[in-house]
Order: structure tokens, then sequence, then C-alpha cells
């Protein structure tokens, strides 16, 4: 495979209107369509579906696709997938389909954390590629919620391992970037902010001792 034919696959995380910062979605800008990964899009979706108890057929899963919507003015303004005009979003109702740690970043540990539904955001310059994306999306979505060595399996046998990488990659950035403090972070933090300060308390002088320079 040439550089030229590779493409070019982007993933990051968002809230979206209704969503929260503990259950991101998953969003993935597919910008070419020549490669492995985009052929095998909608095989891999038919096959994580079947990961999903009670979950419908591809072609009836529940997708919305808006232009210049509330979705891609979020991606804008975090300065992503500028050129794209159209998200095709996607949501399915889950359980716990077998996650790991919801805390680990990286390639510590599948799973994305979360039960309920699983939601997706399909990017690209045209109807079928986008149908590519949002196939690919949701998959990624769905893999992040199974046990790992069934996810890596699946991944090995399609050849899109690096993309679950990357995935994975984003959601350990996501939930370094938006964790929120414990409650033992935020006591501490307000003990602080109370607590005379260190050394010795002669060399603080009131207000009105201050001289003027």
């Amino acid at each position: 495979m040439t550089e030229e034919t590779k493409e070019m696959v982007s993933i990051c995380y968002i809230t979206g209107e209704g969503g929260t910062l503990a259950s991101p979605r998953l969003c993935l800008h597919l910008h070419r369509n020549e490669a492995v990964v985009s052929r095998v899009a909608q095989q891999l979706l038919d096959h994580c579906l079947e990961k999903v108890p009670d979950a419908p057929a591809r072609k009836e899963v529940p997708r919305e696709d808006v232009k210049h919507g509330e979705l891609l003015q979020e991606l804008h303004s975090r300065g992503y997938f500028l050129d794209a005009d159209i998200t095709a979003y996607g949501r399915l109702e889950a359980g716990d389909l077998g996650a790991g740690d919801a805390g680990d970043a990286g390639d510590a540990g599948d799973g994305d954390g979360t039960v309920g539904p699983i939601e997706a955001i399909g990017l690209s310059s045209n109807l079928k590629t986008r149908d590519r994306a949002f196939a690919l999306a949701m998959s990624l979505a769905i893999l992040l919620r199974l046990e790992p060595g069934t996810a890596n399996m699946i991944c090995n046998n399609f050849g899109v391992g690096e993309l679950l990488h990357q995935a994975r990659q984003q959601r350990g950035l996501w939930t370094v970037k938006t964790k929120l403090p414990t409650d033992e972070e935020i006591f501490r933090f307000q003990m602080a902010l109370t607590t005379w300060p260190r050394g010795n308390p002669s060399r603080f002088l009131r207000f009105e001792q201050l001289e003027e320079v």
C-alpha cells in the first residue's frame, strides 16, 4: 500500500448536547477510503453488533445525519475536522458488556468505563465514505466496551488494531484532560485556602502596617 492511497483516520472525543464528561462520544473522521479499514468497515460492525445484546442489524442502527449541527459546532470549536460539514450520529442501547477499568489510559486496558448507551459519530466528505466512517466509529465504541481479549481478537481478525490503539489513546487523553476532583481533593484544596501560611507568622504584616513605597 503506497502513501498516496493510504487513508487518514482521525479519532477524538466530545460530549455533545446531553452528553457528560464521564461518557463522551467517539468521533471518527475518514479522509479517504482506499485502505483496508474502509473495505472491512461494514463487516466489522456486523461482527461487533453480535456482541451487543438485542442489538439491531447494521442497517437498522439508529442514525441521524445532520449538516452544520450542534455536534459539528463543538468539533469545530475544539479545532477538529474543520473541513467536515455533516455528522452521522448513532446511538445503541447497551448495558455492561464486560468493560475494563474506567480509569486506565493508553493501552493499560480496554473499556471506556461506562454502561448505558453506546454513541458514535462518523464524518467524511461524501455519503459513501461517511457510511464507512460511521461503521468504524460505532465498531470502535463497541470494542472499547468489550473485554480486552475479545476486543483484541476481533481487531486482529479485521486488521484494525491500529485504530483501536488510537481510540484507546484518545480516550485516555480525554480522561486526563477532564478528570474531576475527588471529594478528598476538594477538601484538601479548601483546607489549603483557610490554613495560615507556613513560616513565621510575624513575617506577615497587617494591611495597616504596610508602608507606601
